[in-house]
């Protein structure tokens, strides 16, 4: 009688036992019933990321999450099919993460009350969302572009050193805070007075000191002429290193043309006047080819030269009808032209 009262037990517990494998393996159903995301994040397209199922059941089903959108915050409903059997779920696209924002390796020397750019300060400040808004504790802020932080513009209004916060908000409303030494330093280019450019010629020395003052807030004031070539025709920059009197350097850099030394003309110039306040002149003396006239009292123009050439025509009328303004040439054997007055000269104007 026991026996058979065991073996009934043992029967038993095996039908059981195979009904509850026979179950879980026919199991089909949502692992949980919402599904978070990050925002921005690829979504998984892993059925068994989503149900709880045998092999079979999740090769075989289909996911629909057509109405889950990552890259906006919210619960979106999704659906799991596999034969008759239809489960639903919800996606939840969340926003985590805060904007990530990264300052610069090297400090920059920001002078006060002279614009500066944020990217002096900040490197960069990215989030997924995108920025919506970036600020800055203890300056001012003369103009903003949080889509490229070179554009925008700070002023510090006093010299020291200064602690500020850099605060960066995303567009789903996620915040983070940096803070940042600000080393702002006294505007020394405005004490020191004489700068300017310079102008040298070509093989020339120049005085790059000459001219220029400081007052007591300066230590030292040295050129860098190092890119400036005084042999060679060009322009170049002369850069000026201003030590203020917290070993601040600052610079100033002014530029240098060297010209080539300018061609002199030696002329002779005769002049005369004659009854009619008519004035001559006469220039290139030794030219090869020169111009003369000659004015009568009555206005009318006459040559008169060693050689008579009288009516020879020119490029512009006649030598016996030069007007004010004309010139000839004249061949090399006619030099020292008699102009009147007991002047001669080998070239003359009208």
């Amino acid at each position: 009688m026991k026996k058979k009262w065991i073996a009934a037990v043992v029967g038993l517990v095996v039908v059981l036992g195979a009904s509850i494998g026979i179950y879980k393996y026919n199991a089909y159903a949502a692992k949980e019933k919402n599904y978070v995301v990050e925002y921005g994040d690829k979504l998984s397209t892993d059925p068994a990321d989503y149900i709880a199922g045998n092999e079979t059941a999740l090769e075989n089903t289909k996911l629909d999450l057509s109405r889950v959108d990552t890259s906006k915050v919210g619960t979106y409903q999704a659906y799991a099919t596999y034969k008759d059997k239809t489960v639903q779920f919800k996606v939840k696209v969340q926003d985590s993460k805060n904007p990530e924002i990264t300052l610069n390796d090297v400090a920059a020397n920001i002078i006060v009350n002279r614009d500066a750019k944020a990217s002096d300060l900040v490197k960069s400040v990215t989030d997924k969302s995108g920025i919506k808004s970036i600020q800055f504790s203890r300056c001012d802020i003369k103009k903003e572009d949080v889509n490229d932080l070179s554009k925008y513009t700070l002023s510090f209004p006093k010299a020291g050193e200064n602690k500020i916060e850099v605060v960066a908000e995303d567009n789903n409303g996620n915040q983070s805070m940096k803070e940042v030494t600000v080393k702002v330093t006294e505007d020394y280019l405005k004490h020191v007075k004489g700068f300017r450019n310079f102008k040298v010629i070509k093989g020339n020395k120049a005085d790059w000191m000459k001219g220029i003052k400081k007052d007591k807030l300066i230590k030292s004031i040295q050129a860098d002429d190092s890119k400036v070539k005084l042999k060679k025709v060009g322009k170049y920059k002369l850069v000026y290193k201003i030590t203020g009197s917290n070993d601040t350097v600052v610079t100033k850099t002014v530029k240098v043309t060297v010209k080539n030394k300018p061609v002199t003309t030696v002329a002779r110039s005769n002049s005369y006047s004659n009854s009619t306040g008519t004035t001559g002149r006469s220039y290139r003396s030794g030219s090869t080819s020169s111009s003369y006239g000659k004015r009568s009292s009555t206005g009318s123009t006459r040559r008169s030269s060693r050689k008579s050439n009288s009516g020879r025509k020119s490029s512009k009328g006649t030598y016996d009808d030069l007007k004010p303004g004309q010139s000839w040439n004249i061949k090399y054997r006619e030099r020292n032209v008699d102009i009147g007055n007991g002047s001669t000269a080998d070239s003359f104007d009208w």
